[in-house]
């Protein structure tokens, strides 16, 4: 600990190296305790940034569903409850990524395999911004267009490398977009939100798309 943390030393011991380890224990306990601290007053400002963001509309469902997994009562349900939860939402979220979002979020709380409602809230909103299509789409869009109503292919071909996505010829992909936007080889967000959602059945049925 001593070589690992010299600049946490020298902040609480005055950089005496020659630290009994009673007094390393203490300083080590300290900072543990205060970083806990940190963390959970960081948790808890975005789980209230979470909830804050849902219309009364939204919070009173949300609010519903939760209860309906909470067979104890106590505000809390079970984390392999979430694939089921978000199901209910017509969302298809695998357990894989649930579990990490919540062990990203709350470790403290993946290992109880309890969540209450504000890390549910929480959980959801990382879930749709790393994994629901929709929602990730949008993101890359403004991230790639910026104030630009449309996009060309050089931009769409970014998107599809960033995406993974499979990239035939480039003559191919100019054929899909011309058959979406045929005027100026341009898409707009609907018109984009649409070539890479149906992507994959585009390049497997391209020859018959382009024909």
């Amino acid at each position: 600990m001593t070589e690992a943390c010299p600049a946490l030393l020298k902040l609480y011991v005055g950089g005496n190296v020659d630290v009994s380890p009673a007094t390393l224990r203490r300083v080590t306990s300290a900072v543990r305790a205060r970083t806990e601290r940190q963390r959970r007053a960081t948790l808890e400002q975005h789980k209230l940034s979470a909830t804050s963001s849902l219309s009364q509309k939204r919070a009173i469902a949300l609010k519903a569903l939760f209860a309906k997994f909470d067979r104890d009562a106590d505000g809390l349900v079970k984390i392999r409850l979430l694939p089921s939860m978000l199901q209910e939402l017509q969302l298809a979220a695998r357990g894989e990524q649930l579990r990490s979002l919540v062990r990203d979020i709350d470790r403290p709380a993946a290992d109880t395999g309890l969540i209450d409602f504000p890390t549910f809230v929480l959980v959801l909103q990382r879930w749709k911004e790393t994994y629901d299509p929709a929602v990730v789409l949008e993101s890359v869009w403004r991230r790639k267009a910026g104030a630009r109503a449309k996009v060309g292919v050089d931009v769409i071909k970014e998107v599809l490398t960033e995406l993974q996505k499979p990239l035939p010829e480039d003559r191919v992909v100019e054929r899909i977009i011309s058959q979406i936007s045929p005027d100026d080889m341009k898409l707009d967000l609907q018109q984009f939100t649409h070539l890479i959602t149906c992507w994959e059945y585009l390049t497997a049925n391209a020859r018959k798309i382009c024909h």
